[in-house]
Order: C-alpha cells, then sequence, then structure tokens
C-alpha cells in the first residue's frame, strides 16, 4: 500500500513538472526547462521501478491487476513523451 501511494506521489509530481515545464516556457531559460524536464524523467523512471517492485513483492496480485498496472504506466509515460514534444514544439 505504501508502495501504490509513493507511485501515485510521484506521477502526479512528475504531471504537474512537465506542465508547469510548459506554461514556463517562454519565460524561463533553457536551463531550468531542461532540469525540470530531467526532474520529471527521474520521477517517471521511480514510479516504473515502484510498480515493478510493488508487482514483484505481493504475492496475490492477480493477472488482472497486473496488466492494469501495466497499461497505467504505458499511459503516463506516452501522456509524458506528448507533454515533452509539445513544449519543444512550444519553445
Amino acid at each position: 500500500m505504501l508502495l501504490s501511494s509513493i507511485l501515485l506521489t510521484s506521477i502526479l509530481l512528475s504531471s504537474s513538472l512537465n506542465l508547469v515545464s510548459i506554461l514556463l516556457s517562454s519565460s524561463v531559460n533553457l536551463v531550468s526547462i531542461f532540469v525540470l524536464r530531467l526532474f520529471s524523467t527521474v520521477l517517471i523512471l521511480l514510479s516504473s521501478s515502484l510498480s515493478l517492485i510493488s508487482i514483484l513483492l505481493s504475492s496475490s496480485v492477480n493477472l488482472v491487476s497486473i496488466l492494469m498496472l501495466r497499461l497505467f504506466s504505458t499511459v503516463l509515460i506516452l501522456l509524458s513523451s506528448s507533454l515533452n514534444l509539445i513544449s519543444i514544439l512550444l519553445f
């Protein structure tokens, strides 16, 4: 349960950082944008690692919940990539 809450927190923080990066791209220098993107990428990697750990540690997880976690992780990675692409195009 703790891993799930850490996973959700890191995902929300990553999405927020991507949004801030997009919104501030016109008024913030390039170094700040790259720092935000780097931190966002680290959080996505952390969330993926935590989801993998939660799958490996839980012996009572059924196949549907494993597939849902993987699908959710894939959607978040695609969303992050799309937001990064939009921020690049806007900059």
